[in-house]
């Protein structure tokens, strides 16, 4: 299998990480990029001297690759250079890049909230052949190792664009003062359970809220 520069794998998110389906940057080879396992790093770096461009949210994940990058680059030879923004920053500058074909990065950090949007506008380049290829994928790789609900999100009509980088969820506090007052025994199940116990607060707690969420005008506050 020949790869093009704009169908190297980039490992992850709920956020995911891709590869834009862009078309190569004037003047710049076509190279192969090496997986991740030792098995597969092609002797004598053919690839030395090509750079990949990263934008992702300024977050853990992407610090942590940060730290561990120049092991990449010493086995590789290829230079990975990060752009990490905030939330509102990064959305804008990847629709942007993306939208009008821009091939200014290589390997996006899809936010769980763009993910739809990016899958059917065809901005990233498909996996599934490069994840097939032993020569070019670790056979210690492995899917099972990622939550199925995660692996799940990455896929649009049977082809996967993106691979999951972390799974998040929500926790719920409550207090306990509150419900011995109200005769509440335990927290809530379900969500139908959760809304019954709101109604119950808003009507008998006095000038207690029932529920505090996080929320602000924009896409990404009220996911």
């Amino acid at each position: 299998m020949q790869l093009t520069r704009r169908t190297v794998l980039g490992f992850a998110v709920s956020g995911g990480l891709a590869l834009a389906g862009i078309p190569l940057r004037p003047g710049r080879a076509q190279t192969t990029a090496p997986g991740a396992g030792l098995e597969v790093l092609r002797p004598g770096k053919p690839y030395r001297g090509t750079t990949l461009n990263f934008i992702s949210l300024n977050y853990t994940y992407s610090q942590g690759l940060k730290q561990i990058v120049a092991a990449f680059q010493e086995a590789t030879g290829i230079t990975v250079n990060f752009e990490l923004l905030g939330t509102l920053d990064n959305l804008q500058k990847q629709r942007i890049e993306l939208s009008t074909g821009s091939s200014a990065f290589d390997i996006y950090q899809v936010p769980p909230f763009n993910r739809a949007e990016y899958h059917k506008a065809g901005w990233l380049a498909p996996l599934d052949a490069f994840l097939g290829d032993e020569q070019l994928t670790p056979k210690s790789w492995d899917l099972a190792d990622f939550f199925p609900v995660s692996l799940a999100q990455g896929v649009h009509g049977a082809v996967r664009y993106d691979l999951p980088i972390f799974s998040a969820t929500i926790v719920l506090y409550y207090r306990r003062d509150v419900f011995d007052r109200l005769g509440i025994k335990s927290p809530p199940d379900t969500f139908d359970q959760l809304l019954d116990m709101c109604r119950t607060i808003k009507r008998q707690g006095g000038d207690i809220a029932p529920i505090g969420l996080r929320g602000a005008a924009g896409i990404e506050a009220n996911m």
